[in-house]
């Protein structure tokens, strides 16, 4: 009975830091939010230099420096949200189960950094790319003048989905490991597997050949490197 409350006022308290990080981290991302903006909008300014933001209404600017600081804090809370669950974790666990979960957490941790830096150096400007070019009209002039608003709801929106996708290789680590689905369900099922790798890739990037392949290849790449893990491991046990 000790040993739960112990549990029980550990939670409350990882709990209770983790809502003072996230004020905390709102907080001094809003006043430093003209700077945390200019890193989301580099990769437009540096590629056209003659281009500027707009905002129509009177509270866009308001609006986009919470969506900036929101954005920023919910990256930093998550990934200390995943530390604070793993320490709670680990005292718990047997060496081989404690292995695994660092593994776990190592590698989605990993994965929510390349992904995005991946958006931020490759999908982003591929984005921006293919929507700039519909200002080579022939017949009459048109000029973007972007509202830093929609802007900074795309870049995000570019965020969330492509950081979704690289989690999908460390779910299937975890669904082959809990022996929730085996890996020759994966085997059997491989041509369809990588069939939504390039349907993922076509879907969340830009009607771009090369974006869509940078997507679709390294998701194929996780799901195949994970595969063989497992086939390694069955081999070794066996």
């Amino acid at each position: 009975m000790l040993s739960i409350v112990n549990h029980w006022y550990e939670l409350k308290l990882r709990f209770l830091y983790l809502i003072f990080s996230f004020i905390l981290t709102f907080v001094v991302s809003y006043f430093y939010s003209d700077i945390l903006m200019y890193f989301y909008v580099l990769p437009f300014i540096s590629k056209f230099e003659q281009k500027r933001f707009i905002y129509t209404n009177l509270s866009e600017v308001f609006s986009s420096c919470l969506l900036v600081s929101l954005n920023i804090t919910v990256v930093i809370t998550v990934l200390l949200s995943l530390h604070s669950i793993f320490c709670f974790l680990k005292p718990g666990l047997y060496k081989k189960e404690f292995y695994i979960l660092k593994t776990s957490f190592k590698l989605l941790i990993s994965s929510i950094l390349v992904s995005i830096s991946f958006v931020y150096l490759i999908i982003f400007p591929g984005v921006i790319k293919f929507f700039i070019h519909f200002e080579n009209f022939n017949f009459f002039d048109l000029s973007l003048e972007a509202k830093i608003l929609d802007y900074l709801e795309l870049a995000f929106s570019c965020l969330f989905w492509v950081s979704f996708i690289f989690q999908v290789p460390i779910v299937v680590f975890l669904l082959i490991y809990f022996n929730l689905i085996t890996i020759n369900f994966f085997i059997s099922w491989r041509k369809e597997c990588i069939l939504i790798c390039f349907i993922f890739g076509a879907l969340f990037s830009p009607p771009d050949v090369l974006t869509q392949l940078l997507i679709a290849c390294p998701l194929w790449i996780f799901l195949e490197s994970v595969i063989l893990f497992f086939l390694v491991i069955d081999e070794y046990n066996s």
